[in-house]
């Protein structure tokens, strides 16, 4: 018999209802769909892919914030929509507009909710600049794939999350403990499901199912290896909900890549200092 209040029966039961269909998950943004398609095509040009972008005007303010950030910055300062967009490339067109767009999937009508949702987007975004910052150390190829798995690794919370706060009686009688160990148990099932739904490439979805570890092996995917020390150290400088992990580093990963403590404490400054600039801007 399921106990209401028991979160291995919460967690299993809401994974069910993915499985069979009977939950709505959440919906990638139509114009990051458009973006997908149009970088995919080896003749989309600059004015093809602003033509895409210019149909938000929030995503275009981003995009030449972002091209006039620290990570970007050149000793000209960039002013249209067009500029920024040839300065930081496609991919990077992309990811900006996903990360501006996703915003909206971190929402809930539940007071008692909204501080995990906001605790979570701030999780997710602390870890796509980590994994960012972690691929431009070890030189690997197409950075802006890994900052993505970052942002969208823990997409299976936000799912839970929105269940649990449409539930009056999970909303009143669960402990945050008892929320923790039911996000912690189901999330990676369910993110493998909405970014199967959103039919993101084979490795995203490996990333989100095993990015928890706790054991790696030779065979574990650089991405997964990633994804799993940037969601660490964004954790350990306090972005998340996670208490616990505030100045605790999981070393497994971190020497499969071969990234030592200097260059762990080195680019925990560097995700502060990056979320501290984006702060107000989404």
């Amino acid at each position: 018999m399921i106990e209401r209040f028991n979160p291995e029966d919460i967690a299993e039961e809401i994974s069910e209802q993915a499985k069979c269909g009977k939950l709505e998950l959440p919906v990638l943004p139509a114009i990051v769909q458009e973006i997908q398609a149009a970088i995919e095509d080896p003749n989309i040009s600059v004015d093809n892919l602003v033509t895409i972008v210019e149909q938000d005007a929030i995503v275009c303010i981003r995009l030449v914030y972002t091209a006039n950030s620290s990570l970007y910055m050149r000793r000209q300062k960039v002013r249209t929509t067009r500029e920024a967009v040839a300065r930081i490339g496609f991919k990077e067109t992309r990811n900006v507009v996903t990360m501006v767009l996703s915003k909206n999937l971190y929402r809930t009508k539940s007071r008692e909710y909204m501080q995990w949702m906001e605790a979570l987007w701030a999780h997710s975004l602390a870890s796509a600049y980590g994994a960012r910052f972690l691929v431009d150390y070890l030189r690997f190829a197409d950075p802006e794939k890994y900052f993505l798995m970052g942002l969208v690794h823990d997409i299976g919370k936000v799912l839970i999350i929105k269940c649990l706060s449409e539930n009056e009686d999970w909303v009143k009688n669960l402990s945050h403990s008892q929320v923790e160990k039911i996000l912690q148990i189901a999330h990676n099932g369910l993110g493998g499901v909405i970014l199967r739904h959103w039919k993101f490439p084979k490795e995203f979805f490996e990333v989100a199912t095993s990015h928890e570890g706790p054991k790696f092996f030779n065979t574990t995917s650089r991405g997964v290896l990633v994804v799993h020390l940037a969601s660490r150290i964004a954790s350990s400088i306090g972005y998340g909900y996670r208490k616990d992990f505030i100045g605790q580093i999981h070393h497994d990963s971190a020497k499969r890549l071969g990234i030592n403590f200097s260059t762990i404490s080195s680019i925990s400054e560097k995700i502060k200092a990056v979320m501290m600039d984006s702060a107000g801007a989404l």
